[in-house]
C-alpha cells in the first residue's frame, strides 16, 4: 500500500534559516517575525511535536505554498511528464506578475526545498546571481514591482531522464522605466534554462539570458 505524502519538519527549518541568514536576522528576530515562541523554532529543528497553526504560520512567514515541503509516496511510481510541468511552471510565473492572479507565489511551489538557481551574468544581472528558495521568493516579489506583465514563447523542449533543456522567448511589460526603455515598453530576452528535477520538483536550474539591448 502506498505511503502517504509527508511534511518535511528538516526541509522547513532549512528554508528557515536559509531565509534567517539571507536577511541577518537571529533567531529570536525569526521567531517574533513569525508569531512563534524560539522554542517552537528548537523543537522543529529537534524534530519534535508541532502545532498545525504553528507550521503554518512558519510557511507563511516564507511566502512559499505548504506543498513545497511535503514529499511525494517513494512508491508511487506515476511519471511526471516534464514538458508539460515546465510548461505549468512557465505560466505560474507568467501569471506571478498578473494583478489578479490568485497566487502571486505559485511559481515557488515548482522548487524543491533544497533547489538551487544559477542566473549567467547577463545584461541585467552583470554578475550573475545564485538563489535558494528564500532568495528565489525575494526575486518574485521584486520583479512584481518591475513588471507589468511577461509572458513565455517556448521554441523547444529537450527532456532526458530527469533533465530538461528549454529555448524560450521571454517579454516582460515593464512596470518602471529601465535603461532607455520606459514604462510601458516591452524588454526581450532570448533564454536558455537547463533544469533538473527529483520528485517531480525543480532541484537546480542554469539560466542563459541574453537581453536585447536595452542601454
Amino acid at each position: 500500500m502506498p505511503r502517504a505524502p509527508r511534511f518535511s519538519s528538516s526541509a522547513l527549518y532549512k528554508a528557515l534559516d536559509e531565509r534567517r541568514i539571507h536577511r541577518e536576522l537571529t533567531w529570536r528576530q525569526v521567531a517574533t517575525a513569525i508569531g512563534v515562541s524560539p522554542g517552537t523554532i528548537t523543537r522543529l529543528r529537534d524534530g519534535g511535536r508541532m502545532e498545525v497553526d504553528g507550521m503554518l504560520a512558519m510557511v507563511h512567514w516564507l511566502g512559499v505554498p505548504v506543498e513545497t515541503f511535503v514529499s511525494a509516496p517513494r512508491s508511487s511510481k506515476a511519471k511526471v511528464d516534464l514538458r508539460q510541468r515546465i510548461r505549468a511552471y512557465l505560466h505560474a510565473i507568467e501569471d506571478g506578475t498578473n494583478p489578479t492572479s490568485d497566487d502571486a507565489n505559485a511559481s515557488l511551489a515548482f522548487y524543491h526545498p533544497d533547489v538551487r538557481q544559477e542566473e549567467l551574468p547577463n545584461q541585467l544581472v552583470p554578475t550573475g546571481a545564485v538563489r535558494d528558495l528564500a532568495a528565489l521568493h525575494d526575486a518574485a516579489v521584486r520583479g512584481r514591482k518591475v513588471l507589468r506583465a511577461q509572458r513565455y514563447e517556448v521554441r523547444n523542449i529537450v527532456v532526458h531522464e530527469n533533465r530538461a533543456a528549454v529555448e524560450a522567448l521571454w517579454v516582460g511589460t515593464l512596470a518602471v522605466p529601465i535603461g532607455k526603455l520606459p514604462a510601458g515598453a516591452e524588454m526581450r530576452a532570448h533564454f536558455g534554462m537547463f533544469l533538473e528535477f527529483e520528485d517531480g520538483l525543480i532541484k537546480s536550474q542554469r539560466n542563459y539570458d541574453c537581453f536585447e539591448p536595452f542601454t
